[in-house]
């Protein structure tokens, strides 16, 4: 509460100075203000979401009435200190006297009072301001609780091929810890869509202090879309269909699920579960990168880089842009044929410049950012001594893979490694050789081959990104590589895509062929 005071004279404050951005500036105090009663809900240990919401309900009325609160004291006197009943009638009198204008324009004085824009800006704003100030004391209150400890519980999650929802629904709602320890015995299903399952905890069974009194409950979506924040929550901030919420889990279901979070399995007598093996496939060979040459060309550094790299092409069209105008103000006036032939001069790279620069722009911003990338890579690749694909090697492609779970997300880059992808058609198999891993698959290997889409944003801005998804599913293994060229993004989508279908028309070939060899071997 008192920090929504500050902030309410903090708002005035920058109302009389001229500095009040309407809906920007309030919006960021009441984030402020919902930041702080989320952690005094939190540190509390307020349960009712009823209180939580009031508590956030009155830091509101603080933040934004007291706004207005504070204005009437400084324009009509002390003696309004003690008059809170005149705050209706002091909100009209702004509303009718108040002028919105642009920050170039000057003082308020220049522009025209508009009581009806307003009106329209002052509900814009309480809704705004009451609205993330009362919803995270809803939503933190509302969160599971560990009343034999007195904890808040954390949320665990685990992923299931969307093909065992109803495997996994009818083993909860039978209760059946066998039916659904065999499934969590299946290796953890790693794309989207997928079948999320979302334990809520006691932080101490974590501790290795599990109680019989601490309560467990499970919660069941099928996703369709992971959240663009990297940090969301795996239930509640994902787009798909809710299945079961808050479900009291059972000891068994718990030892059941231990295989799969992490847990210990035995704390407190719960019952151990076999675990998942991962054995090796005949002829699959998945490793990470030695850590002395593991993520030296694809680092943080190089995103940022790489990030900076795709502004180039704005910047030449700009410059361009500027060239052209400054050649023009040079022909206006009479000029010597030197200082002509140079304008003149000056007038074509800047067309160059200008139109260079805008194609580079739509067609492909961070062209120039793929070629470091991939320059940087191959003398990476060159330093290891041993190594799957050679950085010399002309048919080996630039490539960079992409976990489903990423595609749209918020974050510097999508993928989760960059290499080169060779398709030794000889052997039948794909060697990878990447910054941070390399496998060897063999196209007998592969479960799955398909060609997909995602198509980010929308309208003007909309890019389509094509993407080769290799596949190794089985009782024992689930391993995905979604894979896309490393040619950069933009308008260009018809040449990527065709770039992308040649590659998996080859992936194809590949694997019917090596299905034809086993055929006729078997026969």
């Amino acid at each position: 509460m008192v920090a929504a005071a500050l902030l309410a004279i903090l708002l005035f404050r920058l109302f009389l100075s001229g500095y009040y951005y309407v809906i920007i500036a309030p919006t960021i105090a009441a984030l402020g203000v919902g930041a702080l009663i989320r952690l005094a809900v939190a540190k509390g240990h307020c349960r009712n979401w009823l209180l939580g919401g009031l508590a956030g309900l009155c830091a509101a009325v603080v933040l934004y009435c007291g706004f207005f609160y504070i204005g009437m004291i400084y324009q009509w006197g002390p003696r309004a200190l003690a008059r809170p009943d005149l705050l209706p009638v002091y909100v009209k009198a702004r509303m009718n006297t108040d002028v919105i204008h642009d920050d170039e324009q000057g003082s308020k004085e220049s522009g025209t009072r508009a009581p009806a824009l307003n009106w329209l800006m002052f509900l814009a704003e309480a809704s705004v301001v009451f609205s993330v100030a009362v919803l995270p004391g809803i939503q933190r209150s509302r969160r599971p609780y560990c009343e034999a400890c007195g904890r808040w519980m954390v949320r665990h999650a685990t992923f299931f091929n969307p093909d065992k929802s109803a495997a996994v629904m009818d083993a909860l709602r039978n209760g059946s810890s066998q039916a659904l320890a065999a499934l969590c015995a299946t290796p953890v299903y790693s794309s989207v869509p997928n079948l999320t399952v979302g334990v809520d905890l006691c932080p101490s069974l974590e501790e290795g202090a599990w109680r019989r009194g601490c309560p467990a409950y499970i919660s069941v979506k099928r996703v369709i879309h992971s959240q663009a924040i990297a940090s969301a929550d795996p239930i509640d901030q994902v787009r798909g269909k809710l299945l079961l919420r808050m479900l009291q889990a059972t000891e068994g279901e718990i030892g059941a699920l231990a295989s799969r979070l992490k847990v210990p399995e035995s704390v407190a007598g719960l019952p151990a579960t076999a675990r998942s093996l991962v054995p090796e496939e005949l002829g699959v060979e998945i490793k990470a990168i030695e850590p002395e040459y593991a993520g030296k060309a694809f680092s943080r550094g190089m995103l940022w880089g790489g990030t900076i790299l795709t502004f180039v092409p704005l910047l030449i069209f700009i410059g361009g842009f500027g060239l052209v105008a400054w050649a023009a103000t040079i022909l206006e006036g009479g000029v010597p044929p030197t200082e002509k032939f140079i304008a003149f001069g000056m007038l074509a790279a800047g067309i160059v410049s200008g139109v260079g620069g805008m194609i580079m722009a739509l067609t492909n911003p961070s062209y120039i950012a793929c070629k470091i990338l991939q320059n940087r890579l191959r003398r990476e690749l060159a330093r290891r001594p041993k190594r799957m694909v050679e950085p010399d090697n002309p048919e080996a492609l630039f490539v960079e893979i992409v976990p489903k779970a990423n595609w749209g997300r918020l974050k510097l880059s999508w993928a989760s490694d960059v290499g080169l992808l060779l398709l030794d058609q000889a052997k039948r198999e794909l060697l990878f050789e990447g910054d941070r891993e390399r496998f060897r698959i063999p196209a007998d290997a592969i479960t799955y081959c398909g060609f997909e889409e995602f198509v980010s944003q929308h309208g003007h801005s909309r890019v389509t990104y094509y993407y080769m998804v290799l596949r190794i599913e089985s009782p024992t293994r689930f391993w995905e590589a979604p894979i896309r060229l490393q040619t950069g993004a933009g308008l260009g989508s018809r040449k990527r895509k065709k770039e992308m279908t040649l590659l998996f028309n080859r992936v194809r070939q590949m694997r019917a062929e090596s299905k034809a060899v086993l055929i006729t071997s078997s026969r």
